[in-house]
């Protein structure tokens, strides 16, 4: 920072460090090596920044919203009402597609009896009670790796292009046929597809597939993919901060 004549700065830790044990230590650490003081972020706050990055992209942000952040251990859901003051609710759901992947799909190719099985346990947590309420009208918009990858996958693109990503819309019936051919592709044959990141090749389907059963327990048949998410959150909470 002090090379770039970097003045004022941001950075936030999340769930994983919000629930590991020695996430104080961890940040202790982080500050006496770097001299970053990294504040750790309340579930509230990383789903308000994470919906202010989201919103910075997405053309009708007044609109009521669901975003969806599908990670490696949980799955964040965040609502909004309609209108930009509107009331704001969060959820974190233990589905995540490292622990989804080592539980369900460990075979190569996965075969679709254990992607069934996969949706199954995801759909038993999507039907808890703690997150439920009328999502009629509502947009749903997916932020993260997962859905930016999926949708690098629908334009096959062979560099990544943040640009072309913000605003896209998925359908149900493409990620559909796509879960159905990630079920019986080997990793050598997915690390070929043009678009998927490398090193997401073995997750890819896990977070497809809670994507799809989302996408069926919640009846919305297209999501809206945004690439800015808590990054950007961060960056503009940063800057109203030091406008104000």
């Amino acid at each position: 920072m002090g090379h770039n004549g970097v003045s004022k700065y941001s950075a936030g830790a999340t769930a994983v460090v919000r629930e590991a044990s020695n996430g104080s230590n961890f940040l202790n650490l982080v500050q006496s090596q770097t001299g970053l003081a990294v504040r750790l972020l309340s579930g509230s706050e990383e789903a308000r920044l994470s919906l202010l990055g989201v919103a910075s992209v997405i053309s009708n942000r007044e609109s009521a919203m669901v975003v969806f952040d599908i990670g490696g251990g949980s799955t964040e859901l965040v609502w909004k009402g309609e209108g930009e003051s509107s009331a704001m609710e969060s959820n974190s759901l233990p589905v995540g597609v490292v622990h989804l992947t080592e539980t369900f799909l460990q075979g190569d190719p996965p075969g679709h009896e254990p992607c069934l099985q996969l949706r199954k346990y995801v759909s038993n947590v999507l039907t808890e009670p703690s997150f439920r309420r009328n999502f009629h009208d509502t947009l749903w918009v997916g932020t993260a790796g997962t859905v930016t990858t999926l949708a690098s996958m629908w334009y096959e693109l062979a560099e990544y292009d943040a640009a072309r990503i913000n605003g896209t819309v998925l359908e149900r019936t493409w990620l559909a046929d796509l879960c159905a051919r990630l079920a019986e592709m080997k990793l050598t044959e997915r690390r070929k597809l043009t678009g998927l990141e490398p090193g997401r090749e073995d997750i890819i389907l896990a977070g497809a597939l809670v994507t799809l059963e989302m996408m069926d327990i919640f009846d919305f048949s297209q999501f809206t993919v945004s690439d800015a998410g808590l990054l950007e959150g961060l960056f503009l909470d940063l800057c109203r901060t030091l406008s104000s």
